[in-house]
């Protein structure tokens, strides 16, 4: 049973703490050895079992890496409605700004995982963007703009920025002088 580096008097029940905190300060992913219940500050626990050839007690590790962040990532009853009232919230900032030119929607579907906060120290050697002082998981908006960027050569923009539910965006041949008005693109 893994454990988090915390004092004793926090015990180790996170289930009510939000994602950002389970996967930052929280992390249940610190080794103990099973029979004595010594912390090994390693990301694997020690059993016993009796193995082999010759059946006899060897140590075994048992990697807590997986089971860290599965237990990190869930999102709990009350964290799944914060989500759904900060949605809310965007959408009606959204829709109240009266310049209709500045919105831009662009409706997108990843076809291969992002992958975002490589600069952020943890021990997972990964890492991942909460939105403070929420600790709910987000893309950041530069890390959206900097695909969007790579694929504007090649790829095809929104006819209009406007999809609605008869029609959704139309998809134009992209060229470079159509992206440049949006992202300059350099000529290197």
């Amino acid at each position: 049973m893994p454990i988090a580096a915390v004092p004793n008097y926090l015990r180790q029940n996170f289930n009510e703490a939000s994602p950002g905190m389970r996967f930052g300060m929280y992390l249940q992913l610190w080794g103990i050895n099973r029979r004595t219940r010594a912390a090994l500050w390693t990301t694997h626990d020690i059993g016993y079992e009796v193995r082999g050839h010759n059946p006899q007690e060897r140590e075994v590790k048992y990697e807590n890496k997986v089971s860290a962040l599965k237990a990190a990532t869930e999102l709990n009853p009350a964290y799944q409605e914060l989500m759904q009232c900060l949605l809310a919230r965007q959408t009606e900032a959204f829709a109240s700004v009266s310049d209709t030119a500045s919105q831009v929607c662009l409706l997108a579907q990843s076809t291969a995982p992002f992958t975002t906060g490589l600069g952020n120290e943890h021990p997972l050697e990964n890492g991942f963007a909460f939105l403070n002082p929420y600790g709910l998981p987000y893309l950041p908006g530069s890390g959206v703009k900097g695909v969007v960027r790579q694929a504007a050569p090649v790829r095809t923009i929104p006819a209009s920025p406007f999809p609605s539910a008869s029609s959704p965006c139309r998809r134009v041949p992209a060229s470079p002088s159509t992206w440049s008005a949006i992202w300059p693109i350099s000529s290197a």
